[in-house]
């Protein structure tokens, strides 16, 4: 008995390696119809900007509101999701007016030389120049301390980092 168990535990091992291996060329296939990481913009694994959210809400709106999967633009290699047609066509007439600042990247992060992405619950605001994505509420309030002197800085810190991937940048900025 002990051994049909053992040869019966050798198939179904054999069975699920066969498996996997099966699996494995669908799987590293279907990797590369994801869309990868823009360094310029912060984007999802499928290529998803703002977290999802429409940017024209924040403006129009004053408030987050999360897009819808069917109403869509393609800008600057990112998909951004709207909740309306008219949102998403206001955009269409003024992208560059809407996207949010150093590529959506959290603008604190930016400044102290950090590539993030926001998080499902960001926090935000709207600046003089444009639309602000924060990390957190932290951030945000770190931020807003020298809110004139951070813009500075991340926009001189981001003149010369947009273009590398989102991951912790060789130094911290200070200047």
């Amino acid at each position: 008995m002990q051994q049909t168990f053992k040869h019966l535990h050798s198939i179904a091992a054999a069975a699920t390696l066969v498996a996997l291996l099966a699996v494995a060329p669908l799987h590293s296939a279907r990797a590369f119809e994801l869309k990868p990481d823009l360094p310029h913009v912060a984007v999802s694994y499928d290529g998803i900007a703002a977290a999802g959210y429409d940017v024209v809400a924040f403006f129009m709106q004053g408030a987050p509101i999360r897009g819808k999967a069917h109403i869509y633009a393609l800008y600057d290699g990112a998909t951004y999701r709207f909740s309306s047609e008219a949102n998403r066509d206001m955009f269409l007439t003024h992208p560059a007016q809407f996207t949010p600042l150093f590529g959506g990247y959290g603008a604190y992060g930016i400044r102290v030389g950090v590539k993030l992405k926001p998080r499902a619950a960001l926090s935000w605001q709207i600046s003089s120049d444009g639309l602000l994505l924060f990390r957190d509420e932290d951030a945000k309030a770190m931020w807003n301390d020298n809110a004139n002197g951070n813009l500075r800085i991340a926009n001189i810190v981001w003149s010369k980092v947009h273009d590398l991937p989102g991951l912790m940048l060789a130094a911290p900025a200070s200047f």
